[in-house]
């Protein structure tokens, strides 16, 4: 390792190495890594041998577990850990510090919470010398394919002590396993509460001394328990809330939105929700759309975006033609209102009880229903519309703004409320938009985003014939993914469900007969035919798409990991694999 790079990461991670009677080979593992931190830390297990005047010898500080096992040493390690990122390494001297760089810098750089080291992708050469070592492959794999399934990612590597965690994280999620099931346990707390878990390929050496504590058939049960239990259990967004991990910039009205903020996303390159930056798998394809999935959490997306021009014409004025605004007026009035009365309320619930009249900003306000709604309850409410409907809400008396957001230059923190209702999905910058989101809204202010999930049994059912699919949608989140990226961009997440729209057998009738012709559609209209007219116009209450509730957190100084980048000059070779 360049001493140059040791010496300017050393105070961004601690290095934590269980121990329990490793004399043989505990002094080239700290060798290894006492020049790469200025936090090297030994949690030994009540050792018998010299593993304990070994670390001191090379200068690491050494706290006692309580006995319990490799895992109270993980939590041992945690609560002495100094620094904002801590990495875990064997005491065996199975794992090579030169991948230390690797798992840290992602998180470093604000894109993972997690980053486990994986023997599949890097190679081990403990995994078919004698059949102790089969089985505990068999088992990693089982372990893997039930984790990955209960929550949506494709990981390869759970059992794998080498990693690296943000320390607040690993203190928060209620680590209680005592044992080397502490890895799973860990990945699948962090999966659970929502943030984001991430491999780098890492190479296992065979054990260079010692006799290993570990006996995979006498604690055989102990693992299914776990994962039993662990998989369970109910998935929680919000249940835990860090600060953000990356520093937002800063614009106003004097001060220009830098150009790098609204760069097209990498798509397949670098997850905007979750920051995976592997390669995105095939979901299905048609026609009109070809869309991928992240592999880490869900985020389904077009694998190409349309060029700008083509995005603009599909906002003309045809765009809401299927609302048949010239024959159903005062209908689709009444009913779009009152869905957005019922939002409102929803927002109250999380807002500072001593606002008179909050100022709302509704992104994408089409013809005005949103500011009617706040209207009616006196509200300072304004919009943003790209679409000819924008002249529509200004006839009605509202502000409303016929530019993009990026190009409006508010001054930050102007907002008491901000609503994106359907258009989230629209975003060709979901990372951008997100962080000028945040940017406008006040300390506390509460956010309103409502899309469609991808995640729900509806779509996974209807497949390529589920109405969302439309070439205008450039995204398709689940709760999982839309709540990584409100935590990435410094939300906290206070609700994340099922929405809710007012609608009539009328209205949804000529939504289907737009988007989704065929049977179904065939059916709704026999069936309309055969209702009274009373029935077809009455609004109905019905689930719809995913909505959620963010706050802009309050704390005037978040924790921010500093940056690496400025590392890769000084050892390039190494972090060139590292696409982050």
């Amino acid at each position: 390792m360049d001493p140059r790079m040791t010496n300017q990461i050393s105070s961004v991670y601690s290095i934590v190495i269980p121990a329990r009677n490793e004399e043989e080979t505990i002094g080239e593992v700290l060798r290894g890594v006492r020049d790469m931190t200025d936090d090297l830390i030994v949690v030994d297990g009540h050792s018998t041998d010299r593993t304990i005047a070994i670390a001191r010898e090379y200068g690491a500080r050494v706290v006692q577990d309580n006995g319990r096992g490799k895992g109270d040493a993980v939590r041992v390690g945690l609560e002495t850990a100094r620094h904002p990122i801590t990495v875990f390494i064997d005491a065996d001297g199975s794992h090579d510090p030169k991948d230390i760089v690797n798992l840290v810098q992602p998180i470093a750089a604000g894109d993972a919470d997690l980053v486990m080291g994986s023997r599949m992708l890097g190679g081990s050469d403990e995994l078919f010398g004698d059949i102790a070592e089969v089985t505990r492959l068999l088992g990693s794999l089982v372990i893997s394919l039930s984790i990955n399934y209960r929550y949506g990612v494709r990981l390869t590597d759970y059992q794998n002590g080498f990693r690296a965690i943000r320390t607040e994280i690993g203190k928060a999620i209620g680590l209680t396993s005592n044992i080397t099931t502490i890895e799973q346990e860990m990945a699948m707390k962090c999966l659970r509460y929502g943030y984001r878990v991430i491999e780098r390929p890492t190479h296992e050496y065979r054990r260079r001394g010692g006799v290993s504590k570990i006996n995979v058939l006498r604690l055989a049960h102990i693992y299914v328990w776990n994962l039993i239990s662990g998989l369970l259990r109910t998935t929680r967004a919000g249940i835990r809330t860090l600060p953000t991990t990356e520093p937002l910039e800063q614009a106003g009205r004097d001060k220009p939105v830098p150009a790098n903020l609204f760069a097209a996303d990498s798509l397949g390159l670098d997850c905007p929700s979750c920051g995976f930056a592997g390669e995105t798998m095939l979901l299905k394809e048609r026609s009109d759309l070809q869309l991928c999935r992240c592999r880490s959490c869900g985020l389904v997306h077009q694998s190409k975006l349309l060029p700008p021009p083509d995005i603009t014409t599909l906002y003309g004025d045809n765009y809401y033609d299927s609302w048949r605004l010239d024959d159903n007026q005062d209908e689709l009035w009444k009913i779009k209102v009152k869905t957005y009365r019922g939002y409102l309320d929803l927002l109250s619930r999380y807002m500072p009880g001593a606002l008179s009249s909050p100022r709302l900003l509704d992104i994408g306000c089409a013809h005005g229903f949103m500011l009617e709604a706040a209207r009616q309850r006196g509200w300072q409410a304004s919009g943003i519309e790209i679409s000819p409907a924008a002249s529509v809400a200004r006839q009605r008396g509202f502000v409303v703004y016929d530019r993009p957001l990026e190009d409006l230059n508010i001054t930050d923190g102007t907002f008491d409320v901000i609503t994106a209702i359907d258009v989230l999905e629209h975003i060709p910058v979901v990372k951008g938009f997100m962080a000028e989101l945040h940017r406008i809204l006040k300390p506390g202010g509460v956010l309103l985003i409502v899309t469609p999930d991808v995640g729900t049994c509806v779509a996974k059912i209807m497949k390529n014939t589920w109405p969302h699919y439309k070439t205008e949608h450039l995204f398709y989140f689940t709760k999982r993914s839309l709540s990584l990226l409100l935590r990435r961009k410094g939300f906290r997440v206070r609700r994340i469900k099922v929405g809710f729209k007012y609608v009539t057998f009328n209205y949804a009738l000529e939504h289907f007969r737009k988007h989704t012709p065929g049977s179904l559609t065939s059916l709704l209209t026999f069936l309309y035919r055969c209702l009274p007219l009373i029935t077809r116009k009455t609004p109905l209450r019905l689930p719809t798409e995913m909505l959620a509730i963010a706050q802009r957190d309050r704390s005037p100084k978040p924790m921010v990991i500093p940056s690496t980048d400025h590392l890769g000059p000084l050892d390039a070779e190494r972090l060139g694999s590292v696409q982050l």
